[in-house]
């Protein structure tokens, strides 16, 4: 030890700032993350400034934009990106929602592959889509219920494959895809990836670039601890102004 090294908070004392810890023994946060004090404060100081300030002007522009861009900032500090890389938004479906609004289903390359194993959020989204578009959903079979091998993304995606939809930890069995080698195949051949991350941000660390995904989605309802309705929305800067969503609405304006 030289005296230099920064201070590092030992994980146990974390627990204290979860009531919830102090009555039980809490091993589902793959459901619903527990409230923290932060927490709490947050959604306080939230509620306070609306109450006391009244007037739309001054809440929206001097504490809640200002709460969404550093929140916006935290995501890409945590996650290895770049805050301008990154939307909120409500939930999963609406950011699936946004991605396959962009999408140009209606020719030869119309297809989405996808896994059985994937939170059933992502299919329904993409069912939906795909009743309204013509696109064809390819579904990756699991040889035992646990997982789905490398090989059989690589043998799916291929010149009629539009995207990719990929979860970087399995809900069912905590397995853990290989996410990363899934949009090398799917850069390779010119084939969007988007990962849903949802249970694994928090869990398994993360730098998005380094990751090569196109799109991700992740959120705080889990082990972020943060609570239902914020998700966010990633995609890859060099993509951001050939993708345009018919999902869409005041914060599309490029200069108000």
């Amino acid at each position: 030890m030289t005296g230099m090294e920064p201070a590092v908070r030992e994980l146990a004392s974390y627990r204290d700032e979860f009531e919830v810890v102090r009555h039980k023994s809490y091993l589902i946060s793959a459901s619903l993350g527990p409230v923290g004090d932060r927490s709490r404060r947050y959604l306080d100081d939230y509620v306070q400034a609306w109450a006391r300030k009244g007037a739309p002007d001054h809440v929206w522009f001097e504490d809640i934009f200002p709460a969404m861009a550093r929140l916006k900032r935290s995501f890409a500090e945590l996650c290895g990106c770049d805050a301008d890389e990154v939307a909120l938004t409500t939930n999963v479906s609406i950011a699936l929602s946004t991605v396959a609004s962009a999408l140009d289903l209606s020719g030869e390359r119309n297809r989405i592959v996808l896994s059985e194993l994937d939170f059933p959020t992502d299919g329904q989204v993409w069912q939906a889509w795909a009743a309204k578009t013509g696109a064809e959903l390819v579904w990756l079979r699991s040889p035992d219920g646990l997982t789905i091998p490398l090989e059989r993304y690589d043998a799916a995606i291929d010149e009629r494959t539009a995207l990719v939809m990929v979860n970087r930890v399995l809900y069912r069995s905590s397995a853990v895809v290989d996410a990363k080698a899934v949009c090398a195949i799917a850069r390779d051949r010119g084939v969007l990836s988007l990962v849903d991350d949802y249970h694994g941000i928090g869990v398994i660390p993360l730098d998005l670039h380094d990751l090569g995904c196109d799109l991700y989605v992740a959120g705080t309802l889990k082990f972020l601890c943060g609570g239902p309705g914020c998700v966010f929305l990633y995609c890859r800067r060099d993509l951001l102004a050939s993708l345009e969503p018919a999902v869409t609405g005041w914060f599309a304006t490029a200069e108000p």
